[in-house]
């Protein structure tokens, strides 16, 4: 091959890998959902009927109304507003649901004063 022209191919090389590299170094990661987002919904239940509805068996609840915490739209734990008493799902890592279900439940029985 010819010197220059083999000297033109390795510098048009060298741009290109360069102009990647610059690319990938100043790109923004993607924002989507994560893979491990799951959508939690938490919803206060009164009455055994209610629970039902809210796919909790109502031999598993507890006393007075509670807090049911769900994942993707199971059931997966309860919480008692009235004596605090957690009733969880085998098998489903529930402890940042019910971390959620406690903050909550602060909120309900101990509300800020208005700003």
């Amino acid at each position: 091959m010819h010197p220059v022209l083999n000297h033109m191919m390795a510098a048009a090389r060298t741009d290109e890998l360069r102009d990647q590299a610059r690319a990938r170094r100043f790109a923004r990661p993607e924002r989507g959902r994560r893979d491990d987002a799951r959508a939690v919904t938490m919803r206060v239940v009164h009455s055994r009927e209610d629970a039902r509805i809210a796919g909790v068996h109502p031999r598993e609840l507890p006393r007075g109304p509670v807090l049911v915490g769900e994942l993707e739209g199971r059931a997966v734990a309860v919480l008692s507003l009235a004596d605090g008493e957690v009733v969880a799902s085998r098998g489903v890592p529930t402890r940042d649901i019910v971390a959620l279900l406690e903050l909550r439940a602060k909120q309900l029985l101990h509300p800020s004063p208005a700003a």
